[in-house]
């Protein structure tokens, strides 16, 4: 699991570079799918975490997008914590491009909802990718208030949690998201 775990990660910081294209990224994306399911969970780990390292960039077509977008959502429902929180980051990544449909971003906002009473380390990131989420011209009003009403109960929540809720909030309520 050592050798797996240490080449993933390696190859995730490889793959950050803004330098490589989308056919490289594809292709990488492709050869993770696989180690998402891995028994070990620090290869899972290291798996979510090169996805975000992947994902994340402009200039990645719409169609891709909504294949990783898919790929995404059953981490969502892991057993590690860890690895729901970094899928949630992924998951932000994908769909905070201007080229992200809002099809998806509706199923981002339904999928992320939940998770706002997962434990706290992925709660925060829950509020922050739906930040980025409801952020936008092409968000309903529906969406946003139903987003709005969500985080208020997560104002009582713990400092780490609370001060999320009120930073992205306060954002999106400014518009300057």
């Amino acid at each position: 699991w050592y050798v797996r775990e240490s080449t993933v990660e390696m190859l995730g910081k490889v793959m950050s570079g803004n330098d490589v294209s989308t056919e490289v990224r594809q292709e990488w994306f492709k050869s993770l799918l696989p180690l998402l399911k891995d028994e070990n969970w620090y290869v899972r780990r290291s798996a979510v975490e090169a996805l975000v390292k992947v994902v994340s960039g402009n200039g990645v077509p719409a169609e891709v997008r909504q294949g990783w977008f898919k790929s995404l959502l059953p981490l969502l429902k892991d057993e590690d914590y860890y690895i729901r929180k970094s899928a949630v980051q992924a998951l932000g990544e994908v769909v905070s491009g201007d080229d992200a449909s809002i099809v998806m971003k509706r199923k981002a906002f339904e999928s992320l909802l939940h998770l706002l009473e997962d434990c706290y380390y992925v709660r925060r990131s829950a509020v922050e990718v739906l930040g980025k989420v409801v952020s936008g011209n092409d968000v309903s009003t529906e969406v946003r208030q139903e987003w709005f009403k969500s985080l208020l109960p997560l104002l009582k929540d713990w400092y780490y949690v609370r001060s999320a809720a009120v930073e992205v909030l306060g954002k999106v309520v400014s518009g300057n998201d």
